[in-house]
């Protein structure tokens, strides 16, 4: 065990009281690959997602999503898994990192990124978790929803993604929750005129790969075939994958109802729960 992961327990029951949720230390090692997480954020692009999710979906609890990758499930021979990280647990993510936001940079060079990228989830949950207005959730997969997914595969999908550029497009994350934008995103003449001015004023990959949070996860889903091909990973919004029941005032919920909270009635229910958490 880590130095950084024991004043991580030392310290949680000083914080017990202070959020909702039971303590990450006591959920980590159930955690499995694959599961998704939900982060709330605090700031102007944070409280933007949040309060376009109130409007939409009428739940404004989550504006960021991950996926939880543990080390051992990738092969011994992967271009991503560090020698002698059997007991690390990352998180998948398409965001911004390094100094200038948490601190925690990508795990692949030690820097800051923008964009699709693995990071040591002990570090992220407790940078994360140090701001009080931030909330964290994890939501894991049914039994029966996981499919058969090799060491190999899992390192495909990750090599993949790995380095995909953040979509901040304005365009693009208000189409994901604003029905009526969509139809201009997905105009044939504005997608041209985008991509015409990016050739010109940008560099690097082509805009129509780019992914946000919420959109990266839908994807893998999709591709693993948790969810369905009729789901449009880039409508996906981070309080999608809650359940319609959720109410942010409880520590865990149940679920009561196979329906998701999702406005779009395109995202499954495959959870078991939600489970919210803190250091």
């Amino acid at each position: 065990m880590s130095v950084r992961r024991q004043s991580m327990i030392e310290a949680s029951s000083a914080d017990d009281a202070q959020k909702p949720g039971v303590l990450y230390n006591s959920i980590r090692d159930k955690m499995k690959t694959g599961d998704t997480l939900l982060f709330r954020g605090h700031g102007v692009v944070s409280d933007a997602i949040l309060n376009i999710e109130k409007y939409y979906d009428g739940i404004d609890a989550f504006s960021h999503a991950g996926m939880v990758v543990w080390a051992k499930d990738l092969p011994a021979v992967s271009s991503v898994r560090r020698p002698g990280d059997n007991d690390s647990v990352y998180v998948l993510e398409s965001t911004a990192s390094g100094s200038w936001t948490d601190g925690v940079p990508s795990i692949m060079d030690g820097k800051g990124h923008i964009g699709v990228q693995l990071r040591n989830l002990d570090l992220v949950v407790e940078a994360y978790d140090a701001n009080p207005e931030t909330r964290l959730a994890w939501l894991p997969l049914q039994e029966r929803m996981k499919p058969i997914i090799s060491q190999q595969q899992i390192d495909a999908t990750i090599t993949r993604y790995l380095n995909t550029s953040y979509d901040g497009n304005c365009l693009d994350l208000s189409a994901a929750a604003v029905p009526f934008m969509r139809f201009v995103r997905d105009n044939r003449c504005v997608r041209h005129f985008r991509n015409f001015m990016y050739h010109i004023f940008c560099c690097g990959a082509h805009p129509d790969t780019w992914l946000f949070c919420s959109e990266l996860v839908a994807q893998i889903y999709v591709d693993w075939e948790i969810f369905p091909t009729t789901v449009i990973p880039a409508d996906v919004m981070p309080t999608d994958f809650l359940p319609a029941n959720f109410e942010s005032s409880k520590e865990t919920t149940g679920l009561l109802k196979t329906e998701t909270a999702d406005s779009d009635h395109q995202v499954p229910w495959v959870f078991v729960n939600v489970t919210r958490f803190h250091c």
